[in-house]
Parts: structure tokens; C-alpha cells; sequence
């Protein structure tokens, strides 16, 4: 896997690069932020609500 430093160094120096290597460099480091970050919590409620289709409370992470 491609490092962060190589990624940002990448993007910092755009004239040592071809254009779309820049875009994808640019477009995997936001990516990466992006999924880097949690976006739900999930808490199992138990057995028991497993059979309705109840198994957890799901809510934005804050």
C-alpha cells in the first residue's frame, strides 16, 4: 500500500507528476480521511431481539 507521505508528496509536487497521478493521489488521501473517521455506532441490544430483526440501536457518531 502507498504511504500518506508518498501520497502528499505527490499532490505537494504536481509538476514531477503526470496529471492523473496527481487526481488519484488527491482522491486517495480524501478517501482516506473520509473512512478514517467512524460515522455510526453500532450497539448490540442482545439475544433476545436477534429473532425480530431488533439486534441494535444504530446513531450518527458524534
Amino acid at each position: 500500500m502507498i504511504s500518506e507521505d508518498r501520497l502528499s508528496q505527490i499532490v505537494e509536487n504536481p509538476d514531477s507528476h503526470e496529471a492523473e497521478v496527481v487526481a488519484m493521489a488527491q482522491e486517495l488521501l480524501q478517501l482516506r480521511r473520509t473512512l478514517g473517521v467512524p460515522w455510526a455506532v453500532v450497539q448490540p441490544l442482545g439475544e433476545l431481539y436477534v429473532e425480530d430483526g431488533n439486534a441494535a440501536m444504530i446513531w450518527p457518531a458524534s
